[in-house]
């Protein structure tokens, strides 16, 4: 700390200054004390009628020493702090409302931007989404039909996870109904009484803006410059376009020749220029984004301006603390072993200022989202807390499988019950997301066992059952029944062979037994009878299929009822169906 950073130095609690008046208080009893003293001896005996002591006790040295200590001691109850600059102390929160409206419709499957245009679009969208500024930000889809799929809220982990549902097999009526989305977002963003804004990623199809859908987006586009709406465009198409691949295989035709999806650039940027919006193309960096957030949507005005207030501090209390506790116990024992003790407390004294510095820095590394930086920085350190910190960083660089070998460390390293539990509901979001969903499921139900009343472990166990059996309908639908190693369709324990904590076995995904070809030996692992009969074969595999069939997972179908709601179910005559 230099003198340029003490003239920004705060004080926690100044009142604590007062107990430096401590030894004031102390003399001014000794002066009205000294005269019953007095009469207690004579002068010239008083020092015979007081316990001897070490040289630190008497004289002008006691006065200094019980000064420096009570001075040191309310220097460190004062609380020194030095305010730390970070991104977030920074930030003005721009609040305002901002509905992302997304296409879904079959074009966006086209393979001309890598990965696909949907794919890429939802890619681009979790990179806004960690850019934002505090607004408030919802999701509306559109294909054929449009619909809200999520409301204005801040929740951004709420938002990532709409945008994980989004596809066009939601929509019952196929193509890109753009005026019916654009509609939809000013109906959504006209009570609300604040600032807004939409932002549509779409492929700019060019039959989009053709015949009466093209007029009917117009005439929203200009409903919206009305409303005082600006619309934002982030186009994702390549200038020669792509054909248009089906699910099952193959692509789209039309009279016998492939479809191709050229977009419509100019018409779509003109559509935000009438709104006092404006466009960009996808890119590979961020400057698209720049473009349209950055340079457009942050530069408007914000409902109210509303600073974050959250400030993180440096605390220096420990150093005058510990000087105090050093002049304390100096006080306390001879000359002759004072020099050895100050010596070895000084030591200690900086090897823990050093130490701290490193927890400091790795720990600022994290926050600033240097997060390879973190993770060495937490490499260099020891104990429960390292590994956790070390983990943490690599997850957040999406390096799951050395954050597991991180967690499990420090679960090898907990103390308690807490660190235990800790580390292995880490464990579990680490292994969720590396798709080791197995032993993320005996991750979070070990969370359980030590805290039975944590809810987000029982909200992230439940995702991971759900996750296994969408994996186990899907194999079944691929493949016929599963009948690996004798396990019950549906049960999420991992093989005997198997433990915990590693990634899943080779041939979890190989081909599923076909009851025609059972022998002696299939027969007896799956604990059937060595000559079972063919139809007991197949009433077995129609209930198998049976119970796979419960444990669908419904979203999907829950969100199409929700979508329903907001769908115009009249898509523009002659709107071709992507």
């Amino acid at each position: 700390m230099n003198i340029a950073e003490l003239l920004h130095l705060e004080w926690r609690a100044p009142l604590w200054w007062l107990i430096a008046l401590t030894p004031l208080i102390f003399a001014l009893l000794a002066a009205w004390r000294k005269p019953a003293w007095n009469r207690y001896a004579e002068r010239h005996l008083q020092p015979w009628a007081v316990r001897q002591g070490t040289p630190m006790q008497h004289g002008k040295l006691r006065w200094i020493a019980a000064w420096l200590f009570w001075l040191l001691l309310a220097c460190a109850l004062a609380g020194p702090r030095l305010p730390l600059e970070t991104p977030d102390a920074r930030q003005t929160q721009h609040d305002m409302d901002m509905l992302i409206v997304l296409d879904v419709s079959p074009s966006m499957a086209a393979v001309d931007i890598a990965p696909n245009r949907l794919l890429r679009a939802k890619l681009k969208l979790q990179d806004l989404a960690a850019r934002l500024h505090g607004e408030r930000i919802g999701l509306i889809i559109y294909s054929g039909e449009a619909g809200l799929l999520l409301p204005l809220t801040r929740d951004i982990q709420a938002f990532t996870g709409s945008l994980a549902l989004a596809n066009e097999t939601l929509f019952e009526d196929k193509g890109s109904h753009l005026a019916a989305a654009l509609d939809l977002a000013r109906r959504t963003l006209a009570d609300t009484g604040r600032s807004r804004a939409v932002l549509l990623l779409t492929d700019a199809e060019a039959s989009s803006l053709s015949g009466d859908a093209g007029i009917a987006a117009v005439n929203a586009a200009r409903a919206l410059k009305t409303a005082g709406i600006p619309l934002s465009v982030l186009m994702l198409a390549s200038d020669a376009g792509a054909a248009i691949p089906l699910a099952d295989g193959g692509t789209l035709t039309q009279d016998g020749a492939p479809v191709i999806s050229r977009p419509d650039f100019t018409g779509y940027q003109a559509l935000a220029e009438m709104t006092g919006g404006n466009s960009a193309r996808i890119s590979d960096d961020q400057h698209d984004l720049t473009a349209l957030y950055d340079h457009g949507i942050l530069t408007l005005a914000a409902s109210k301006e509303v600073r974050d207030k959250t400030r993180t501090w440096r605390e220096f209390f420990p150093y005058p603390l510990a000087l105090a506790l050093i002049l304390f116990l100096a006080s306390q024992l001879r000359f002759t072993r004072r020099g050895a003790l100050l010596a070895a407390t000084l030591a200690a004294s900086t090897a823990a200022q050093a130490d701290d510095g490193d927890w400091r820095d790795a720990y600022r590394a994290y926050q600033h989202g240097q997060y390879l930086l973190a993770q060495q920085a937490y490499q260099q350190l020891q104990g429960f807390a390292a590994r956790m910190g070390e983990g943490a960083a690599a997850y957040r660089r999406k390096d799951y499988t050395y954050a597991n070998q991180q967690f499990t460390l420090a679960l090898l390293q907990a103390r308690s019950t807490t660190e235990r539990a800790d580390a292995l509901f880490n464990l579990g979001d680490s292994y969720f997301y590396a798709g080791n969903f197995v032993a993320a499921a005996d991750a979070f139900d070990g969370v359980l066992r030590y805290r039975p009343s944590d809810q987000r472990a029982k909200e992230n166990l439940a995702r991971a059952h759900s996750k296994l059996a969408l994996r186990n309908n899907q194999l079944a639908q691929k493949d016929g029944i599963p009948g690996r190693r004798g396990r019950g369709l549906g049960d999420a324990e991992a093989d005997a062979e198997s433990p915990s904590g590693m990634t899943p076995d080779k041939d979890e995904t190989r081909p599923m037994v076909n009851p025609n070809e059972f022998d002696a030996t299939d027969a007896r692992r799956l604990g059937l009878a060595p000559r079972a009969a063919q139809s007991d074969l197949d009433a077995t595999r129609r209930a198998a299929l049976k119970k796979l069939d419960l444990l669908k997972d419904q979203r999907a179908e829950t969100l199409k009822q929700v979508l329903k709601q907001d769908a115009t179910r009249n898509p523009p005559p002659g709107m071709p169906p992507w």
